[in-house]
């Protein structure tokens, strides 16, 4: 699936799971954002990884675990290199700066803008999300 289709599954996940949003605030997820996350707003990677956490879910990257912000950027970065592409072409292509792509690659972290510009320019990937006791 597409982020944006992962997005989109969450309300219903969120909601099987009985994880009301005063709780998810309590841990630290404010609402704001779990809206940004819904609808496709800008929000930090950071925070896609804490809701998924919350609601005891996993990512998978065409296949691939990314427990965690740096597998993520390593899985990134080893797309981006498959695709014969440099940070300077994805720079170009994208609009971004380098600072943005090493930051992305390098587990710290980035935009959801910047992710979905990185994932245009490597022709794509498909996100999965699973239960945590499915990977156990």
């Amino acid at each position: 699936m597409t982020l944006e289709e992962l997005e989109k599954a969450l309300p219903e996940i969120r909601e099987k799971a009985s994880v009301s949003y005063p709780w998810l605030s309590l841990k630290g997820l404010k609402y704001e954002t779990i809206n940004k996350i819904h609808n496709g707003g800008n929000y930090k990677l950071r925070s896609l990884y804490r809701y998924l956490d919350l609601l005891a879910y996993v990512l998978r990257i065409d296949g691939q675990l990314a427990e965690d912000l740096q597998t993520f950027g390593q899985i990134m970065r080893e797309k981006r290199i498959a695709a014969g592409l440099t940070v300077v072409d994805i720079c170009s292509q994208a609009h971004c700066t380098a600072k943005a792509i090493y930051d992305l690659e390098g587990g710290k972290g980035s935009q959801r803008s910047t992710l979905l510009s990185f994932i245009s320019c490597i022709g794509g990937v498909s996100f999965s999300i699973h239960e945590m006791i499915d990977e156990l």
